[in-house]
Formats: C-alpha cells, structure tokens, sequence
C-alpha cells in the first residue's frame, strides 16, 4: 500500500485562505489583536443573531459563565454521555459534579431523561448535538439551565439554537479550528455583557485569524460534506448488517462524521480490518475516551458497534467510490458465508 493510495478518516481540508489569514496575522508580530477578534465576534454574532463571546479556553469559559449563573462547588450538571473532554476538565477544575448520562446506542444522542439516581434538579444541562445530529432539548422541568454543545454544528440549523446558551469548541477536532478557541452565545444581553467582563483574557491573533477564516468558508465545507455523505446513503446497501444514519431529508443535521451503527459487533471489526488492508482508515466517531460505567449499556452498545467512514471535503469522488466498492466487496463475501 502507497501512502498515495491511504485514505484516512478525517482531514483538515486546510485551503489557501486559511493559509494566507495566518501568515498576515503573523506578519503584524502582535499576540493579540482586539480588532480582529471583534470581527471574529461580530460574525458569530451575525451568524446566530445573539450575543457572542469568544474565550482562549475552554477553562476560561465556563469559569466566566460558572460565576455569572451562581455555581458552586459541588453542584452537579447533567452530562450527554459523549461529551467532550475540554468541557467535562473545566468542569473538574471548577468542582462541578457531572452526572453521567446514557447514550442510544445507534446514533449516540442521550435521551431526555433523568435517571432517578439523580435526586435534585442539575444547575445546567450539557447537551450535545454529537456528530452534527440535533439533540432534543430537556424541558425546564428537568433543569434550571440548557446548554448546548455546538462545536459539530457551528452556524444555525433547524433544531439547533433554542437552549440558554451555545458553546462551540474551536479546537484541532472541530469543525471550526482555531487553536484552543471556544465560543459562548446566550440571548440575554445584558448577561452576556457580565460574562465578557469577567473573561480573564482574549484569544490570541493567530486562533482569531484562523477561526475567522474557517468560519467564513464553512457553508462551502459543509456542503461538500453533505454531497458526500449523500452519496453514502445513497449507494451502501446494509443487507441487514447495519444502520445507515438517517437523511436530512428526515432530520436536519451536519455531516461532521459519517457513523455505520452494526448489529454485530465481529462484523464491524472485521470490515474494519478488511478496509484497513486496503488502506482506508475507519474507527470510532470519537477522539476521546468517554466514561463507561455500568449504569450506561447504551454506551457500551454504542462503543461495540459504531464505525465512522471518512468524510471531509476534500474528500475525492474516485476515493469515496472505492471507499464504497471495497464495503459492497466484503458485503458480498459475508452474504455468502
């Protein structure tokens, strides 16, 4: 196998804008530059048509927004089973207790329910919106404040919006990356002003000037994903081996990640290898480690069953196509068996 012919699982899909909004950032010499972030800002802003902060970090974050909604130590949040490293350490760092919730084990998405082990109504919910599929909100019943996790789906879709606040995660893994940028959007005006006193510090010139620059070019990105992630459902034929994720056409969503649900765990693994030997990357939709306690089988399922296909826009058509041949070919083998 040449490395010509490797296909991996995710690329950057850097593009020449990119490169060029980097390189006049580092040109100006300055660590920070707070014209640029507020064009950063503005067009978050724009995009979603609520106040925006941006924060260097996700610890800095959800400090700011810990004192602006009164938490303490030791209060709980309610936490989607998938939720990504970054928000679950700057919540340790604040001793924040998160309780763990489960996860359906076809699409990844916890459910809105409470486990009854949880006796006292959680300071937040941390919903997340994994793979760029729209997670359900809880009721206010449920929770005294809703946080959507929308690092997958970084401009509004139908679905997607409705909570207190929107956190989108800038990092390497995002789909808007700008070094360890993050950013929080909430409708209330006048608490999105405190939140931004209390930011310690502003995001460096370099993750402003790449993530204003990724963030211009993401409907075009996403859209290539889409095509691509149409033809995927479009041509696999699952012979009752697996479960392709549902169309937009039934659910609006971003194709961050392109996740096979297999019914049979040896059957996920085997494919994978056979993929493998021809060069073409595929695991788990995920970066991290998640927990995995008993009180979650959806989450165990879940680990057993999923397998992400490559998906970026830079992703070619003849790729893809043997992407594809190469599932039917060893679909074809195991019919037979």
């Amino acid at each position: 196998m040449s490395v010509v012919n490797f296909i991996p699982l995710t690329a950057s899909d850097l593009t020449q804008a990119d490169e060029a909004a980097v390189l006049a950032a580092i040109a100006t010499s300055a660590w920070q530059d707070e014209s640029l972030l507020q064009r950063w800002e503005e067009m978050w802003q724009h995009c979603w048509q609520r106040p925006a902060v941006v924060f260097a970090s996700a610890d800095q974050l959800m400090a700011a927004l810990a004192t602006a909604l009164g938490w303490q130590a030791g209060d709980w949040l309610a936490a989607d089973g998938l939720l990504e490293p970054p928000w679950r350490q700057a919540c340790e760092a604040l001793w924040l207790r998160l309780g763990w919730l489960d996860i359906d084990p076809t699409t990844g998405i916890s459910p809105v329910v409470l486990p009854e082990v949880y006796d006292r109504k959680p300071r937040a919910w941390l919903r997340c919106h994994s793979f760029g599929q729209i997670a359900p909100l809880p009721p206010p019943s449920l929770c005294h404040a809703t946080i959507e996790i929308c690092s997958a789906i970084p401009t509004p879709i139908d679905g997607c919006g409705q909570a207190d606040f929107q956190i989108i995660g800038c990092d390497g893994n995002q789909a808007i990356t700008a070094g360890a940028a993050c950013v929080l959007l909430g409708h209330d005006d006048a608490l999105m002003q405190q939140i931004r006193c209390l930011r310690p510090a502003i995001a460096n010139t370099l993750s402003c000037a790449m993530g204003l620059s990724r963030l211009r070019q993401w409907p075009l990105l996403a859209r290539r994903r889409a095509e691509l992630a149409q033809r995927y459902l479009e041509s696999l034929r699952p012979y009752g081996l697996f479960e392709l994720p549902l169309p937009t056409t039934e659910q609006p969503r971003v194709w961050l990640r392109f996740v096979l649900s297999w019914h049979d765990a040896a059957d996920r693994l085997a494919l994978q290898q056979f993929l493998s030997r021809a060069g073409i990357s595929t695991d788990l939709p995920l970066w991290y480690r998640v927990p995995q306690h008993s009180h979650l089988p959806g989450m165990q399922q879940f680990l057993q069953r999923a397998l992400a296909l490559p998906l970026f826009a830079s992703l070619a058509e003849q790729q893809q196509k043997r992407i594809i041949n190469r599932i039917h070919r060893w679909i074809n083998r195991r019919i037979r068996v």
